[in-house]
């Protein structure tokens, strides 16, 4: 994995061992968060691994998507400890 940095401007919420963040391309192109959606083991429990995932398709989804729906919030959860990208969250329909 590349040098991930985090902007501090883009921290929503700080916790003892994480802290979510408003994601962004930075993300995507920076971590294997695009990546995960082609593991079939990660996706076992989620309606995802039907298609092969990419960064352009992943920045497609953020800026088209996440970025214009305001019913979804989906923040990147960032491992304090290691200052990585280990996880994303949603939530859908607020």
């Amino acid at each position: 994995m590349k040098n991930y940095i985090i902007d501090n401007r883009k921290i929503f919420l700080r916790g003892k061992h994480v802290w979510l963040i408003a994601l962004s391309s930075y993300d995507i192109e920076n971590s294997n968060w695009y990546g995960w959606f082609n593991d079939e083991e990660v996706c076992v429990n989620l309606q995802k691994h039907y298609y092969p995932n990419t960064i352009s398709l992943q920045n497609d989804y953020l800026s088209n998507k996440l970025e214009k729906d305001k019913t979804i919030l989906q923040l990147g959860i960032i491992d304090i400890k290691n200052e990585i990208l280990v996880g994303v969250t949603s939530l859908y329909s607020i």
